[in-house]
């Protein structure tokens, strides 16, 4: 990576992440070229600390000008529990989604499912419009069109139901 640079006037930091060649008041300086401190250029020094990037984060930079260089500081800082607590809820969460949309399910007529939760909104949908005796037109899991029974339905149904239950406490229970 290239050298960086700072413009320092009056003991004050006045520009940071300078790269040659750049130009200074009516000066440009071409790369490679010395004696940089009679333009105020001066290099910046430090560079990111390592870390454990599960339970730390960087704080910074902060730049203090040494009279020879322009020191670049990052402040280590130990993430508060109450957060990482509630990023591993949060992903947990995701992962707990993704399985509820997984969810397949498989009929005592063996017929398959799917059992996510559009799903189950259409199943219900469906249980309340049809009569005891009706069938209608489903799309299996599979993508093959069926007909299938109210009484089809609801063991598809109640099947996900219990499948999504099983799913949706598990953030909570470790």
């Amino acid at each position: 990576m290239n050298q960086l640079y700072a413009l320092v006037e009056n003991n004050t930091i006045e520009r940071i992440n300078i790269q040659l060649p750049t130009t200074v008041g009516n000066t440009t300086i071409p790369s490679g070229a010395t004696d940089l401190e009679q333009f105020n250029l001066y290099p910046i020094t430090g560079s990111e600390p390592t870390y454990d990037t599960s339970t730390q984060r960087l704080s910074g930079p902060t730049y203090s000008f040494t009279g020879t260089s322009v020191e670049r500081v990052y402040t280590v800082e130990d993430i508060p529990q109450a957060e990482l607590d509630a990023a591993a809820l949060y992903l947990a969460k995701q992962a707990r989604q993704a399985e509820v949309d997984a969810i397949k399910v498989t009929t005592t007529s063996g017929k398959e499912f799917d059992g996510n939760e559009e799903a189950q909104t259409r199943m219900a949908r469906a249980i309340l419009a049809l009569n005891a005796e009706e069938q209608t037109l489903w799309v299996l899991a599979d993508n093959t069109p069926t007909y299938v029974s109210r009484e089809e339905l609801q063991e598809a149904l109640r099947l996900a139901g219990a499948e999504q239950t099983q799913i949706w406490v598990r953030p909570y229970q470790q």
